[in-house]
């Protein structure tokens, strides 16, 4: 409006000689100082789309890293899980191999007892010079039917002799010998009249067991060690309630049992000597 016959295109040409030179004959002070505010809120507002676009491209940028950092993170989760899902199928192959090999070990041991349930284990029987092992085999029945008869009974059923444990040596002690005796009534009265072998000279030395398997022994050596340090635990209990006994284990195997016994005419005239 400032001047008569202005056109739009007139309006546009002078802007573009303002922008230029910051000059212009056509404008009035008024308009001049308007055109100067308009053009810097343009620069200004040109100046924060700038800043919001660079921001805008920051974020985008951030927003890329995150989701390759979180595709990153995924895959890392999947190898992890697939490592897991391994490890237990590894875990559960070697609990189920393990559950084999328990279950083949007491299938082997059940398999071993009752192959020895039928076997007696004699020490001290003196060993035949004899080279023939029908003759050597022959010896050691009869001297099996003697411990036999010197504790008052019969070898009955089939008396077969296996072998002699461990390798021959020039000591002069026998080996033991392993005897297979089927019936059972006979092997049990073995071990039940083994005791009365203690009473005789010819006999003394000999001694009778069961033919154990390994895992039996370590069980017995387990219950014996048990049953002692029980025996030793009373003992204490007696002497610190003033008493005189002793507990000690006694019986054959697989009968052992803790007994009290009275102090003997020494240990009794040893107390008295103490308390005088």
């Amino acid at each position: 409006d400032c001047v008569e016959g202005m056109t739009k295109q007139w309006v546009d040409s002078i802007k573009k000689t303002w922008d230029m030179l910051k000059v212009s004959t056509f404008l009035c002070r008024v308009c001049r100082k308007v055109w100067t505010n308009v053009n810097a809120a343009v620069k200004e507002l040109k100046k924060e789309v700038v800043e919001m676009g660079n921001r805008v491209k920051a974020l985008e940028m951030e927003k890329e890293a995150m989701a390759q950092k979180m595709e990153k993170t995924e895959m890392k989760a999947d190898k992890a899980t697939e490592r897991v899902v391994g490890v237990e199928k590894e875990v559960a192959s070697g609990m189920e191999k393990a559950k084999e090999e328990v279950r083949k070990d007491v299938r082997s041991e059940m398999a071993e007892r009752e192959e020895r349930s039928s076997n007696v284990v004699f020490y001290g029987i003196e060993e035949s010079g004899d080279d023939d092992p029908e003759r050597r085999a022959a010896d050691d029945k009869k001297k099996i039917e003697e411990v036999a008869e010197s504790m008052g009974m019969q070898m009955q059923g089939e008396v077969t002799i296996k072998f002699r444990v461990g390798r021959k040596t020039g000591e002069a002690r026998a080996r033991p010998l392993i005897v297979r005796v089927t019936d059972d009534e006979t092997r049990e009265r073995l071990f039940r009249y083994a005791p009365r072998l203690a009473h005789s000279d010819t006999t003394k030395r000999v001694f009778i067991s069961r033919d154990l398997t390994w895992k039996q022994r370590e069980e017995y050596w387990k219950a014996q060690e048990e049953l002692e340090n029980e025996a030793i635990r009373k003992t204490k209990e007696e002497k610190n309630g003033g008493g005189r006994g002793r507990f000690i284990v006694v019986g054959a195997r697989g009968r052992k049992r803790i007994v009290r016994i009275e102090p003997t005419v020494e240990e009794r005239e040893e107390a008295a000597e103490e308390m005088a």
